[in-house]
């Protein structure tokens, strides 16, 4: 069984610690760094796993402008992310070529969907400004097609990192720029914003991936309850979370629980 999953949680919580586990039971990750926060997997998975971790630096560039103000630079995240899926830089294989025992991780799509904004906005000449309407859709196309290409040409493991928001009625009236009118828009949506439940969401750009965990087999949200530290199979705060492998329990510890998940799932055909 291949593995689909995405994985949330709010900063913190041991999603990426969480991937250490899978390290030391025999998987390579393949692991596609948006956030440059590694080090927790690091610091977990034993020593003798860390040569099947394989890191690439999608991180976009900052610059400093000569009077000290800090400026947007290149922003290669998501062609750097893609080029690799073309060509591995270890092995120089094609994403198509991995098997079961590779697992391709994206930490953070939360990251990675505000590093394709951002380049949208420079491509077309408007970097560093605020985006328009357009950019939000470009970003929203760019995490799509990379999962719907995971979904149909990758035959391996995928397991795909964002943090949480609190989405609730929207109150914006976006591209109206009649303010007479945008103003009726909002008040509109303001009378039915009790029709309207709050939870919490996978973070990437505006609100148009909310239902992120369609593209995805499973859902896990990674909680801190006191000092501990959980991955949760069950719906809870408004996430979908689950499974679809049997006799797991609601929750798992981190430092062992995604191994736990590869270990119940019946294998592939």
């Amino acid at each position: 069984m291949l593995h689909r999953l995405l994985l949330v949680g709010f900063p913190k919580s041991a999603k990426t610690g969480s991937l250490a586990s899978l390290l030391d039971a025999g998987y390579k990750l393949r692991y596609l760094d948006f956030d440059g926060n590694a080090q927790s997997i690091l610091g977990y998975a034993q020593p003798s796993s860390l040569e099947r971790f394989e890191r690439i630096a999608c991180m976009d560039k900052v610059e400093v402008a000569p009077n000290g103000a800090f400026k947007l630079g290149t922003c290669e995240g998501i062609p750097t992310a893609m080029s690799a899926l073309n060509k591995w830089p270890s092995d120089g294989t094609n994403a198509s070529e991995w098997g079961s025992q590779d697992v391709l991780v994206v930490d953070s799509g939360s990251s990675m969907a505000e590093s394709a904004l951002r380049r949208n906005t420079v491509l077309n000449g408007r970097g560093g400004k605020r985006p328009q309407f357009g950019d939000y859709q470009a970003a929203h196309d760019t995490i799509t097609n990379f999962l719907r290409r995971a979904k149909s040409s990758l035959n391996c493991h995928l397991i795909f990192i964002t943090h949480l928001f609190l989405m609730g009625p929207d109150f914006s009236a976006p591209d109206i720029e009649n303010d007479s009118l945008a103003e009726r828009v909002i008040e509109r949506k303001l009378e039915g914003a009790d029709n309207v439940p709050w939870r919490l969401a996978p973070k990437t750009v505006g609100r148009a991936l909310h239902d992120l965990g369609k593209h995805f087999s499973g859902v896990i949200y990674a909680k801190s309850r006191g000092p501990a530290r959980k991955l949760l199979l069950r719906p809870t705060d408004g996430v979908d979370a689950g499974v679809p492998i049997p006799g797991l329990p609601g929750e798992l510890d981190v430092k062992d629980g995604l191994a736990k998940i590869f270990a119940a799932a019946p294998p592939s055909n």
